[in-house]
This record gives C-alpha cells, sequence and structure tokens, in this order.
C-alpha cells in the first residue's frame, strides 16, 4: 500500500507541474504575441485611414515611441468620405488614456525596412485627453509600399556604386593603378622607402645647421641680420606714423592731401574738358576736321618727301644729283680760297682810281 501511495503522489506531482508549465507557457505566449499585459485593463480607441498599409491584427500600438496597446482589428469602416475607407480598432491601456490628448494624431510607421509595423500615436497639446471608445485623428502619411519604390532608385544607384567599388578593389589587389601598384608593387615600396630615408637625412643636415634652412634655424648671424632687418623696418613704420619724409607726410599731412586731392580734382576737370573737345588738345582729340587737315598736311609732307627722293626740285637734285654736289663743292674750295687770298692781299682787290675831268 505504501508503495502505491508514492507512486500516486509523484504522478500527482508530475501532473501539477506539466500543469503549471503549461499555464506559464501559454502566458508566455500571449505576452510574446499580443504584447499585452494580464493585470491592466485595456480600453478601445478607433482611427480611421484611407490604407491599411498592410497593418495586422495584435501589431503594437506606441505612444511617442512607447508601448501602450495593441492593434484589436483591421476592416473596412463603409464610408467613402477620402481617408476614412480604414478602420483599426485599438487596444490601449485603460491608464493611458490620460496622456492622450484629443489632438494626437496616429499614423502607420515602421522599425525599418524591413521591420514589423506598428501604430503610433504623436502626442498633442490640448489639456483634454480622449475617452475610451474615442477616436484618434490618422495622419495621412506615405505608404510603407510607396517608401519602398520610392527608394527603388536609390538601392538601384547604391548597387551601381557597390559594383564599381568591387571593380575598383580587384584591380587593387592586382596592382593596377597607383593604389594597386603602392599596395602590392615591392618596386614602389622601394621606392618609397628611398625617399623616406633622403626626407630624414635633410632632416639631420638641417638639425645639424646645415644649408640655407638650417642657418636660418640655427645660426645666430642669420638671426642678428634678420633682427637687425625688422629693427629697421620697425624705424621706417616709426618714421611714417611720425610724418618724417615723403612717404610720412603722404600718410599724415593734411595739407599735402589737401593739395594732391585739388590737383586730381584739377586733372578730373582737365580729363572733362579734353573729352568736352575745350582747348587746343581737346579739338585735337574731338574735331575731326583738325583731324583731316592733319591727315592732308601729312600727305602732302609724304609727297615732299617723294618728289625729294625721286630728285625733283632743287633739294631732290642735291640728294640725288652727284655733279650739282661736285658743282657745289668746288664752288665752295674756290670761293674759300678767294676769301683766303682776300684776307692775304687785301691792296689788290682794293684800288681806287681818282680822275678829273
Amino acid at each position: 500500500m505504501a508503495n502505491k501511495s508514492k507512486t500516486r503522489w509523484a504522478q500527482l506531482r508530475v501532473g501539477i507541474m506539466a500543469i503549471v508549465a503549461l499555464v506559464i507557457l501559454g502566458t508566455l505566449i500571449f505576452l510574446l504575441t499580443s504584447g499585452g499585459s494580464l493585470f491592466r485593463n485595456t480600453v478601445p480607441l478607433y482611427t480611421f485611414m484611407g490604407d491599411s498599409g498592410a497593418m495586422a491584427q495584435r501589431s503594437p500600438v506606441r505612444l511617442n515611441g512607447i508601448v501602450i496597446g495593441s492593434v484589436k482589428s483591421v476592416s473596412l469602416s463603409g464610408d467613402k468620405t477620402p481617408g476614412r475607407a480604414i478602420k483599426i480598432e485599438l487596444e490601449v491601456y485603460e491608464d493611458m488614456l490620460k496622456n492622450i490628448p484629443v489632438d494626437s494624431t496616429a499614423f502607420i510607421s515602421a522599425e525599418n525596412l524591413l521591420g514589423t509595423k506598428f501604430i503610433n500615436i504623436t502626442m498633442g497639446d490640448s489639456p483634454e485627453t480622449v475617452k475610451a471608445g474615442g477616436e484618434v485623428k490618422a495622419r495621412q502619411v506615405e505608404g510603407f509600399d510607396e517608401v519602398v519604390a520610392s527608394s527603388y532608385d536609390l538601392l538601384t544607384s547604391l548597387k551601381g556604386i557597390l559594383n564599381r567599388m568591387d571593380a575598383i578593389i580587384a584591380q587593387v589587389e592586382k596592382g593596377e593603378g597607383s593604389i594597386g601598384k603602392f599596395i602590392v608593387d615591392p618596386k614602389f615600396y622601394d621606392e618609397l622607402t628611398r625617399t623616406v630615408v633622403e626626407v630624414r637625412q635633410i632632416a639631420q643636415a638641417v638639425g645639424d645647421g646645415k644649408g640655407t634652412v638650417g642657418k636660418l634655424l640655427y645660426d645666430t648671424e642669420m638671426y642678428d641680420r634678420i633682427n637687425k632687418v625688422v629693427g629697421n623696418l620697425d624705424g621706417v613704420v616709426l618714421d611714417l606714423r611720425a610724418g618724417k619724409g615723403t612717404a610720412g607726410k603722404l600718410l599724415t599731412d593734411d595739407a599735402l592731401y589737401a593739395e594732391t586731392r585739388a590737383s586730381i580734382a584739377e586733372l578730373k576737370l582737365l580729363l572733362t574738358d579734353l573729352n568736352q573737345g575745350k582747348g587746343t588738345m581737346g579739338k585735337l582729340l574731338k574735331d575731326d576736321q583738325i583731324a583731316k587737315d592733319l591727315g592732308l598736311t601729312l600727305n602732302k609732307v609724304n609727297t615732299t618727301i617723294d618728289n625729294i627722293n625721286d630728285g625733283k626740285g632743287t633739294i631732290g637734285q642735291l640728294m640725288v644729283n652727284p655733279q650739282l654736289y661736285e658743282s657745289l663743292n668746288g664752288f665752295s674750295t674756290e670761293l674759300k680760297d678767294f676769301m683766303k687770298d682776300v684776307r692775304a692781299n687785301p691792296k689788290k682787290y682794293l684800288r681806287v682810281k681818282l680822275s678829273i675831268f
């Protein structure tokens, strides 16, 4: 009898544990699938939309991202009013009604392109809150499928970019192009190493004070010269500020500034007169008749020069006739000899005869 009692008790305990396990499993399944709570009362709310967006029953209902219930049903409303063809009944926690103002709006959202859809309620600003069985106005947004369709071009472009990146990476792995040679070509690596060594040598030479750059960094004599030049520049700047020298007067002397400004005004007036054709220079610039006369004069001068070059006239003969030149040269020689003889024997040419008739 004792063994039978123990057996029955063991079977009873196994049955009780199986029942408890089934209850726990059912509770977990309910919580995981409905997102609800066994210990919180729910009340109905309604919203109307133009399209269900493939919203499913038991989908979460969120208030500014926080779960406050689930979708109980999605059905046709029979209302022909635009934007109210679909009726969605919501089950929300009764204690959350105080956080839903009457001007709140509901819309279909998703965690990502492939995520689960849910109803998201955006809190309004009204002090009055919705009541159980009330309506939450829907905000008509672009359907999820439309969002996916609009992003198709973007995904296609992204795929093309990835394909090009794959091609570039393949070229790099083959050692093609500058980057490929940089990665896989040992010759390029050796040249780069050689360049680094040369740069180190240059840096060492500069550190030792060699070369122009090294002297600029470490030679005190060069520093003293530069410092002296800077000092001279400071002196020049001080003289300029003190108004010394021509440049200083140009910077500080108001009288010289006034004179310069007056000269500029007179020059401007002179240019205005020239542009208006006043005065001799103005007429030369603006008067067409003077330009024509000047052109005629230049033509006559050119004609005269051409005649001279052609040997026409006395001056032309002098320029091109060698016989006339020789005659004039001989006459000049004879005249020179005659004058010399007159100075030597003046009495020979100054005889005066007196006759008495």
